[in-house]
């Protein structure tokens, strides 16, 4: 009997079957960080402020470790605290990176456009 590329694929899938090789390498790709595009930190701090989080987390973009590390490097990212005040009055904080590069809704960041927007003291 001839065993086709597709037969040896097929005989790896076991459902509910724990592979710990197979988990590692499913959890390994997503390795991102959550960061916030320069030109939506005007935007995240009114959700903040009116309490819509889930708004305001929707504005974050995913990166990788080594983007990271590398805007980290030339200084095109920082760890930004964000404050708002509850009904109680008492104000609360919310830290996010935020990322010197330009955005497109459609595109995503642009990693090759820095985004020098006057959006508070960077740097």
């Amino acid at each position: 009997m001839i065993c086709t590329l597709f037969d040896k694929s097929v005989s790896n899938l076991r459902p509910l079957n724990y592979d710990e090789k197979n988990e590692d390498y499913f959890y390994s790709q997503f390795d991102g960080i959550k960061v916030l595009p320069i030109s939506l930190v005007d935007e995240y701090q009114n959700y903040l402020s009116d309490f819509q989080f889930i708004k305001a987390e929707s504005l974050m973009v995913s990166i990788t470790k080594s983007r990271y590390a590398i805007l980290k490097q030339d200084e095109k990212i920082e760890n930004r605290r964000f404050a708002f005040e509850t009904s109680d009055e008492t104000i609360k904080s919310r830290y996010a990176y935020v990322v010197m590069k330009k955005y497109d809704s459609e595109l995503g960041l642009l990693f090759k456009e820095d985004d020098d927007s006057s959006n508070g003291n960077f740097m």
